[in-house]
């Protein structure tokens, strides 16, 4: 997943940037859906991502005979993967993976989701709707 910034010039030449490196802002994971809220209420727009999961991935990707002899960052990227989704709060200059912590990564395969004060509380919710289909039904739109 990636972010682009648009530096585009007032004549119209459109030109994006890929930020997320720079930013801590990138998600190495397989992107369903983002939402932009207010997760923390600082007055910055944090963003969550929606990914697909698998439990059998998590399964094989905890496991020390998988990765064995790989480098630590290949390890970590692996149990990224298969984490599920992330949030990720903007700090202004950069973007903190709070993803563990703040309890948000079990969406299964998410594909969409949303910020909304569903209790008027003045905190955003999270609503995430998620699916997953194992079989083509050739009778199904």
């Amino acid at each position: 997943n990636n972010l682009y910034r648009n530096d585009s010039a007032p004549e119209g030449t459109l030109r994006f940037v890929d930020v997320a490196p720079g930013l801590n802002g990138q998600d190495q994971a397989s992107g369903m859906s983002v939402s932009w809220g207010d997760a923390n209420r600082d007055g910055r727009m944090d963003l969550y991502v929606g990914n697909m999961f698998s439990s059998a991935g998590r399964r094989i990707a905890t496991q020390g005979a998988f990765s064995a002899g790989s480098p630590e960052d290949v390890r970590r990227a692996l149990l990224r993967f298969a984490r599920g989704n992330t949030l990720l709060l903007n700090r202004g200059d950069r973007f903190e993976d709070v993803s563990e912590p703040s309890g948000v990564t079990m969406g299964r395969w998410a594909w969409s989701s949303s910020f909304a004060d569903l209790n008027n509380d003045g905190w955003e919710d999270l609503v995430v709707a998620n699916g997953y289909l194992t079989t083509g039904d050739t009778g199904d739109l």
